[in-house]
């Protein structure tokens, strides 16, 4: 007897997921609460990971959340690559799923830039920001106060890095 072909159920593959409004939500629930992160221990930083990661929970598939997120530099370089597609869709449907999830990814991309030491990723989280920053002012997205007060003082510090290379490229 010839046993059929067990097939396998298809991945699904690593996006962020629209949420319209959501961004605002959150801007509105964090306004005036936002400060600049400041690490004192690894347990401050494995825990604000831990809550990043807990509020990418219905915004992103979970391949992708673990792509993010895992400890492989290879894996968090696909994840960048998906969103990057993602933001690169002419029908604006994967555009508009990443926007929804501005705020995040911004979240995201300062935490990685503070944490990391690997000169090459912290390039390609660069390489996904400047797109995500241009659709979102094409779209008539300003910086919330909470991304702003984020991302801008970890952009700062990378303007002086020692690296030649980060540091050129924040120029």
């Amino acid at each position: 007897a010839v046993k059929a072909a067990a097939t396998k159920p298809k991945a699904e593959p690593p996006q962020m997921i629209g949420v319209p409004g959501a961004r605002d939500k959150r801007a509105a629930k964090e306004r005036g609460k936002t400060r600049p992160p400041v690490f004192d221990s690894m347990s401050e930083v494995t825990n604000a990971v831990a809550e990043l990661r807990h509020s990418f929970t219905g915004f992103a598939s979970e391949p992708l959340i673990s792509r993010l997120f895992s400890t492989d530099t290879k894996k968090v370089i696909d994840g960048l690559a998906a969103i990057g597609g993602q933001l690169a869709d002419h029908k604006g449907t994967g555009t508009a799923a990443v926007l929804d999830s501005a705020d995040l990814i911004i979240k995201w991309s300062a935490l990685k830039l503070y944490e990391m030491s690997n000169v090459s990723l912290a390039m390609r989280v660069l390489d996904l920001l400047n797109p995500l920053l241009d659709a979102m002012q094409s779209s008539g997205m300003p910086l919330t106060e909470g991304e702003a007060c984020i991302l801008l003082p970890c952009l700062a510090e990378k303007v002086g890095a020692n690296q030649d290379t980060l540091r050129n490229r924040m120029r």
